[in-house]
């Protein structure tokens, strides 16, 4: 998804950017893909605890989305206008790993859920801003 070129994606965004949430709940899962502008779609679901597959193509960038249900791992491919975002999750405690370029800048987003670890570290126009917060 673009806004203005580039896409800006993170849980708790600040003031005028774009907000995604992937969130996976108790084994249950949500996915939306979308296609726009006669771009490829392909969705391929298995349930329980099987690999999930999601291509799609906006305006020629392409999005892969591999997820891994019960705990296992998710990742997220996307690339918007030459973009890419990573996202490695593991639900219940485990590791999420979220990797973004918009606009040739860098967002790392590694969070362990149920009252472990949070760190964030980003990078927004080129410059070194890091906040690492650890949450009880």
């Amino acid at each position: 998804m673009n806004t203005s070129g580039t896409s800006r994606e993170q849980v708790g965004n600040m003031s005028g950017t774009r907000q995604e949430h992937f969130g996976r709940k108790s084994g249950s899962s949500r996915e939306h893909v979308r296609n726009t502008s006669g771009t490829r779609h392909e969705h391929v679901r298995n349930k329980s605890g099987t690999s999930q597959e999601h291509v799609r193509n906006t305006s020629g960038t392409l999005r892969e989305e591999v997820g891994i249900k019960s705990g296992t791992c998710q990742e997220h491919v996307m690339n918007t206008s030459g973009t890419r975002r990573e996202q490695v999750g593991n639900m219940s405690g485990t590791r999420q790993e979220h990797v973004m370029n918009t606009s040739g800048t860098r967002q790392e987003h590694v969070g362990k859920k149920l009252g472990t670890c949070q760190e964030h570290v980003r990078n927004t126009s080129a410059t070194g801003h890091e906040h690492v917060s650890n949450t009880s």
